[in-house]
């Protein structure tokens, strides 16, 4: 018997083995490291694999073959050992599969949702190569939409098949032309409200289309046009712009930056408790708004807030997607003209739009059948942001100052609700 350094969910420790445990222990952990297609080696000859990971997911979305899963179904997988133990020719382990859904997982389509989910395996080692291997994922843990981490939700066995031969199926039901038609009038409705006050496109659309699919699909879907919608109330508020620059260029620089680093810096922190903050924020805003109309942000006060507001709004919008409201609402409180709000807006969500649609693409969201919804979805969006831009302009100040209120008030009952239900 020999010690051997032992991988253990209960510790680092020390363990007594057999030349042939060690020998096994250590082709297994080196064949879990290594990747998808570097594993040949680690095979004897006629390997067994009994069981797939995540069998019954293949079979729900009609995957026929050996392989489910590939270097592309997640580029960047990692494989985390919690726990490995030997006896004789055979190793038990626990491991963790975590990455991004950038490819074909076992027949679904990339949704660049994040993957954690534990499975087990057992293995046969033979001559120093793997014989035979069985393999038991948390196949409930990665089809169930529920959690912080996202899942992938599996086909629905219950809507008529309105994709025939089940093409393009994605992470969602497939839609059936009246909701489509639901669809096409709740983004006509959200983006005349855009033209008319900057703000509220995704923010009315997006609950509601991810209602029918998934807020992945939905904000992909909406990704294109709302920089189309961003572009066009840039130009025709540019006049807007003069005067902002003390504000912007701070805001902007910082939020980028921010933005960028957002997922890396706040994955820890609870959403629940920062939609009730950033819903309190907005309502204490509102209320101080209503008791003294005049309130309003000293622009050297202003100044002084625009790179944490950008640190904290981008920030947050990386990591969690809640900042919009807030950022509206500091912004809001420069008490600056119609054009320069709407310009302000428009700036900030097209730069942070530019780099979550860059994220998008990078991780693999746009699925054929997204990419062309995501097409079709500009002509109405720029119908109705035309149609919103005219009306607004017949609004007077204080008209406009109540559009925003409203719809910051409505975020904010958004985000109560969104930590309610958890």
């Amino acid at each position: 018997m020999i010690e051997h350094p032992h991988i253990s969910l209960f510790g680092p420790q020390q363990c007594a083995c057999t030349d042939q445990e060690a020998e096994a222990l250590a082709v297994v952990a080196a064949y879990r490291a290594a990747k998808v297609s570097e594993r040949a080696p680690f095979l004897a000859p006629g390997f067994k694999r009994h069981r797939a990971g995540f069998t019954h997911i293949g079979d729900l979305w009609d995957h026929n073959g050996p392989g489910g899963m590939d270097d592309d179904s997640m580029r960047d997988r990692q494989n985390v050992l919690i726990d490995l133990t030997a006896k004789g020719d055979k190793v038990w382990g626990i491991f963790r599969v975590v990455g991004t859904h950038t490819g074909s997982l076992y027949g679904i389509p990339a949704t660049g949702r994040h993957i954690d989910v534990v499975e087990v395996g057992l293995w046969r080692v033979e001559d120093g190569l793997i014989a035979e291997a069985w393999y038991f994922g948390d196949e409930l843990g990665c089809s169930a939409p529920s959690g912080s981490t996202h899942r992938i939700s599996p086909p629905p066995r219950n809507r008529p098949d309105c994709c025939p031969s089940h093409r393009s199926r994605t992470d969602r039901p497939c839609l059936m032309s009246s909701e489509l038609i639901l669809i096409l009038v709740v983004i006509s409705v959200a983006y005349l409200v855009k033209g008319v006050a900057g703000m509220g496109g995704p923010l009315l659309a997006v609950p509601f289309i991810a209602g029918l699919t998934s807020v992945e699909h939905a904000v992909v879907v909406l990704s294109l046009a709302n920089m189309v919608s961003n572009g066009w109330l840039l130009w025709e508020h540019r006049s807007g712009a003069e005067g902002t620059g003390f504000v912007m260029i701070p805001f902007l620089a910082v939020g980028t930056v921010a933005t960028i680093a957002g997922t890396y810096l706040l994955t820890e922190l609870d959403d629940r408790v920062l939609s009730v903050v950033i819903g309190v924020v907005i309502v204490l805003y509102i209320w101080r708004y209503v008791a003294d109309p005049e309130f309003g942000l000293k622009p050297e006060t202003a100044r002084r807030l625009a790179a944490p507001m950008g640190l904290v709004g981008g920030g947050l919008l990386g990591a969690t997607g809640t900042a919009g409201p807030l950022i509206t609402t500091y912004l809001h409180s420069l008490r600056m003209s119609r054009s320069s709000l709407i310009y302000m807006l428009s700036l900030t969500f097209q730069t942070f739009g530019l780099i979550q649609l860059v994220t998008l693409v990078v991780l693999g969201a746009f699925t054929e059948e997204r990419t062309v919804q995501a097409l079709l979805a500009i002509l109405p969006v720029l119908v109705m942001t035309a149609i919103g831009i005219r009306l607004g302009r017949r609004l007077d100040q204080r008209a406009f100052e109540l559009i925003v209120l409203a719809l910051l008030g409505f975020a904010a009952v958004r985000l109560f609700m969104s930590a309610l239900q958890g």
